[in-house]
């Protein structure tokens, strides 16, 4: 027998808050977009709270959060709180002076991969394209950040033909190959 959606049950459709955060990786979105997310928390009578890569519709009830996850076409087992979450990345090149490889296409390829897939505690990634480390790496559960290339390889990411992906570094002289696209870790 399955159970009734949370917006059925009285008690808890006038007690509780249900926040709505539409996925939105890398936090590149369109004006398009934009518009839809304002139009549906206008709606609601939902508040707009910008959140790390995202924006969080606030202040709905349940009832009005399920239909709001419905029209901006989220998928709610994607917010399960024991899974990996949206991956954080800056800029990268081309778009910052600063930047040594490009974060945003790994950091989508990753996000891709891996968003909202179940595990043990929320999950999170960080990928930065230089040493500012605006991504925040050290503080994620999984941090990948690019250094200059007199430390690190000229060609720090690699695609192979069945979409995995590799980074590649040194450590003590020793070259070593970290394949994301398998969680395998190699030579670590």
């Amino acid at each position: 027998m399955a159970l009734p959606p949370l917006a059925n049950i009285p008690f808890l459709n006038k007690r509780v808050k249900f926040p709505v955060t539409p996925h939105i990786p890398g936090g590149l979105t369109t004006p398009e977009q934009l518009r839809q997310i304002a139009a549906v928390a206008e709606k609601y009578g939902g508040r707009l709270k910008i959140v790390g890569n995202g924006i969080t519709i606030m202040g709905l009830s349940l009832a009005d959060g399920e239909k709001a996850l419905a029209e901006l076409g989220c998928k709610p087992e994607s917010f399960i709180a024991k899974s990996v979450r949206a991956v954080a990345m800056c800029p990268g090149k081309p778009d910052c002076p600063m930047a040594q490889q490009d974060s945003t296409a790994l950091g989508l390829a990753l996000d891709s991969e891996f968003f909202g897939q179940q595990a043990p505690g929320k999950v999170r990634i960080g990928v930065s394209g230089c040493p500012n480390c605006c991504a925040e790496v050290f503080v994620k559960d999984i941090g990948v950040k690019f250094l200059p290339s007199p430390l690190y390889t000229q060609r720090n990411i690699s695609y192979n033909k069945n979409g995995n992906i590799y980074f590649f570094y040194h450590e003590n002289g020793e070259s070593s190959i970290i394949n994301l696209g398998l969680i395998e870790l190699e030579g670590c």
